[in-house]
């Protein structure tokens, strides 16, 4: 008989058991439960713009002649992870124009959405960014250089750590870069780049690479180094290809992005 009531006791205590559970999950299974934000979502919540960052592109923009109008739906499309103009490949430039400043001649170019690409070579800045030569033609003088490293000669000029830059406001970069201009048919070339830098508002920078494409300029091309990096917006589902480049080639040297 004990051992009867012992069993008894046994399967008395697991169907306890058995109860408590069934109505534990019961319970469980009608509260309510907040549904886990998408990727997109996070990715608009990790680079959300602060007041910081909407002031620094409110006084970009203003330096480039944006209107308020303008500049709010731009900050609006970056706020809902979509690309500025400036930044998309297949979108076409309305506007470009050169400005000269006290460190160097910057082309500005302005896309259908109000977004403006500003791209400059600093500080080895000469006059229309061409070398001259004195009245025998075999000596390279550049005229108007702002500070920097420049070395000259006979036949030639060599610029050190010139930076190669372009803004955007959402997307900025830069590297700097030695090279050489050459008078007659020697063949300008690019020695070396480093300090490849990015900076990103409203968005990430991926993949960033920096190379010498082509060291000498050809009869068909110019000498080449470029800064290459993939911007996605915010939510994660739109982004682009980016590059900024150097050419040099015919005595002269030029900055050139997308």
């Amino acid at each position: 008989m004990k051992k009867k009531n012992v069993l008894k006791v046994v399967g008395s205590s697991g169907l306890a058991l058995s109860l408590l559970l069934s109505s534990n999950a019961g319970v469980y299974a009608s509260s309510p439960t907040a549904e886990a934000p998408t990727l997109q979502e996070q990715h608009l919540e990790k680079h959300k713009l602060t007041k910081e960052d909407v002031n620094h592109l409110k006084s970009f923009l203003t330096e480039y002649g944006v209107e308020e109008p303008v500049q709010q739906k731009l900050i609006a499309k970056i706020r809902s992870g979509k690309l500025w103009d400036s930044l998309n490949e297949s979108s076409e430039i309305v506007n470009s124009k050169t400005v000269e400043k006290d460190d160097g001649i910057e082309t500005i170019e302005t896309f259908n959405d109000g977004s403006v690409k500003i791209t400059t070579i600093d500080p080895a800045k000469v006059e229309e960014g061409v070398v001259k030569t004195d009245s025998e033609g075999d000596v390279i003088t550049p005229l108007g250089v702002t500070p920097g490293t420049i070395s000259t000669g006979t036949g030639y000029a060599t610029y050190s750590n010139a930076k190669v830059y372009m803004k955007t406001g959402i997307a900025d970069a830069h590297f700097y870069a030695n090279f050489t201009l050459l008078s007659g048919s020697s063949k300008d070339y690019i020695s070396s780049v480093r300090g490849a830098w990015v900076g990103t508002f409203g968005g990430t920078a991926n993949n960033i690479s920096l190379s010498i494409i082509r060291k000498y300029e050809t009869l068909d091309n110019p000498a080449q180094a470029q800064l290459k990096f993939q911007y996605v917006a915010a939510g994660g589902t739109a982004s682009s290809i980016v590059y900024l480049t150097l050419r040099v080639a015919n005595n002269l040297y030029t900055g050139y992005n997308n």
